[in-house]
């Protein structure tokens, strides 16, 4: 028996709320978890049967929206699921599969008759935070107020412990300046370019002519 094998016989799948099943699904980072094939498809990408974060938990919380309070009896339906939805029948049956495979749904009774769905639980997996990062706390504080940040644009620092989660980074300051320092006219004594009217006529005591060299 390999060691994931052994994970799953050793898992404990205990009764989960709707609330507390809503939430996990809500803080757990979803991207990724299914992925592609790696065939390549009409464009060259290699990422079809990938499942998106967004597919993921439109799914998971349009099964939960069947479940009692308790989480019991979730019975939707594959069909019921799609029109829900609209998501393509190939994403709803792969997000169904995995939250059984993860423990996070468990089957407790298979249909018997055409037109009826299975029934599920919502569980909480012992082992479930080995399977996915779940955003809980003050981590999931913090992502929410990194976002807020973001959302204003405003320069904000958020402390979480040795290590702080910036907001968007502050732009450097940059002085504002007038035009620049005038420098003394050595000719005139005066700062800046003199503006001068009519030019003088200079006079002496003697009358409007300088003396004459002796």
């Amino acid at each position: 028996m390999s060691g994931g094998e052994q994970g799953v016989a050793h898992r404990v799948l205990r009764p989960c709320d709707r609330n507390t099943w809503e939430r996990l699904i809500r803080g757990a980072r979803l991207g990724g978890l299914i992925k592609g094939s790696g065939k390549a498809g009409k464009e060259g990408r290699t990422t079809r049967g990938g499942v998106s974060a967004g597919y993921f938990l439109g799914v998971a919380l349009a099964i939960a929206s069947y479940a009692n309070p308790d989480g019991s009896e979730v019975r939707p339906g594959g069909a019921r699921l799609i029109v829900d939805t609209e998501i393509d029948p190939k994403i709803v049956r792969a997000v169904v599969r995995f939250l059984v495979d993860v423990g996070l749904l468990q089957l407790v009774r298979r249909s018997r008759s055409r037109g009826s769905a299975d029934e599920y639980r919502l569980t909480e997996p012992s082992d479930l935070r080995e399977s996915m990062t779940i955003l809980e706390g003050q981590e999931y504080r913090d992502a929410l107020e990194v976002e807020r940040l973001k959302a204003s644009g405003k320069p904000r620092t958020v402390a979480t412990g040795p290590s702080a989660v910036q907001g968007p980074q502050a732009s450097a300051e940059v002085a504002v300046q007038g035009p620049p320092a005038p420098v003394d006219d050595p000719r005139t004594g005066a700062c800046g370019p003199a503006v001068l009217g009519p030019q003088a006529t200079p006079t002496y005591p003697w009358g409007k002519n300088p003396p004459s060299p002796t």
